[in-house]
């Protein structure tokens, strides 16, 4: 898991990183940030912080680092939930936390969804090498 989390997240780090450099010639620094620094830059982590800031960021510039993906606001949405789902599934997975109750195939279909809405070709990069879909198939959870 932890090698397909790695992929998506250099994937969207640099996608939004390329594009925020675009909207401002001196963003480069956030490809040092941490993972929830850039699904803030998508989406509030609180639901009660107002996503103005984020709606602005998203429509000058964020929206086109995700060029497959629909470019309005339910997109922000829906793209910095799935980005926050993966942050937390991140560091389960990097604090080696029990994972028997996670959808494997539905995180790993999330995963390829949000790979592709940057690019086609991502996707099958991500999985070419990838002992995950082996391990979903070999899930002994599906029999208990």
């Amino acid at each position: 898991m932890h090698a397909q989390l790695s992929f998506v997240e250099i994937a969207v780090r640099n996608a939004i990183d390329e594009r925020l450099a675009e909207w401002n010639a001196a963003s480069d620094v956030v490809a040092q940030l941490m993972f929830g620094t850039w699904v803030k830059i998508v989406r509030p982590l609180s639901p009660t912080e107002s996503p103005s800031r984020q709606q602005f960021l998203w429509a000058a510039a964020v929206s086109h680092a995700f060029p497959h993906a629909p470019s309005g606001d339910d997109s922000r949405v829906a793209i910095g939930d799935q980005l926050d789902r993966l942050r937390r599934l991140r560091n389960r997975v990097a604090h080696h936390d029990n994972l028997l109750d996670v959808a494997l195939k539905h995180r790993l279909n999330g995963m390829l969804s949000l790979l592709a809405s940057l690019h086609p070709d991502y996707p099958p990069l991500a999985v070419a090498r990838s002992t995950l879909r082996q391990l979903i198939g070999d899930d002994p959870r599906r029999t208990w």
